[in-house]
């Protein structure tokens, strides 16, 4: 049994949230830190990340850390929709949009 009002979010739901937060900081975030925060193994999300950085909007370092860039700041919001989980036919969270 769960906590009185407790919600489950689903796995497409919380790495959409986690980055909705960590893509507004200059630093970003570190892989790790996204591991832990949202169960989610970085793996998940690296060749969205991977894709984002050729196409300019994303960064990285050697040690794992994720950060948008310049131009990633200026269209921040279209960065974050990029994460938006899809939705099933029975409302169910799906993966990750692409």
């Amino acid at each position: 049994p769960g906590l009185e009002g407790e919600v489950k979010v689903d796995a497409g739901q919380r790495v959409f949230e986690f980055l909705l937060n960590a893509l507004r900081l200059t630093d970003g975030f570190r892989e790790r830190d996204f591991q832990t925060r949202t169960g989610i193994l970085p793996s998940v999300i690296r060749p969205r990340l991977a894709a984002l950085e050729r196409e300019g909007l994303m960064a990285s370092d050697s040690n794992g850390r994720w950060w948008a860039s310049g131009r990633g700041f200026r269209f921040l919001n279209d960065l974050q929709q990029r994460f938006l989980p899809t939705r099933q036919a029975d409302g169910s969270g799906g993966r990750i949009h692409g």
